[in-house]
C-alpha cells in the first residue's frame, strides 16, 4: 500500500476501490479549490502590506514636514527692539 506522501505520481491514493478515479478527481478539484481560497488570502496580505507602506510614507511625511516647522524661528513684533 502507497502513502499519499509518496513522490511517484502512479501512487495509488485510494487502494482496492472501484470509485479510485472519481474520487482522485475529487480530491483534485477540493484541493484546487483550497489553493484558490489560499491565493485570495495571500492578495488580501500583499495588498494590506502595500496600504501599510502608503500609510507611513504618509505619516513620515507629516512627521518631517511638522519637524521643519517646528524649526522655523517666528518673528515676534518686539524682536527689532531688543536686537538692537
Amino acid at each position: 500500500m502507497s502513502d499519499i506522501t509518496h513522490l511517484s505520481p502512479s501512487t495509488d491514493i485510494f487502494p482496492d476501490c472501484r470509485f479510485a478515479n472519481q474520487l482522485k478527481r475529487l480530491l483534485v478539484y477540493r484541493l484546487r479549490i483550497i489553493l484558490f481560497r489560499l491565493k485570495g488570502e495571500l492578495d488580501k496580505v500583499s495588498l494590506a502590506i502595500q496600504e501599510l507602506k502608503r500609510e507611513e510614507k504618509e505619516v513620515l511625511g507629516m512627521i518631517r514636514s511638522s519637524e521643519v516647522k517646528g524649526n522655523i524661528r517666528k518673528h515676534r513684533a518686539l524682536d527689532g527692539y531688543f536686537m538692537s
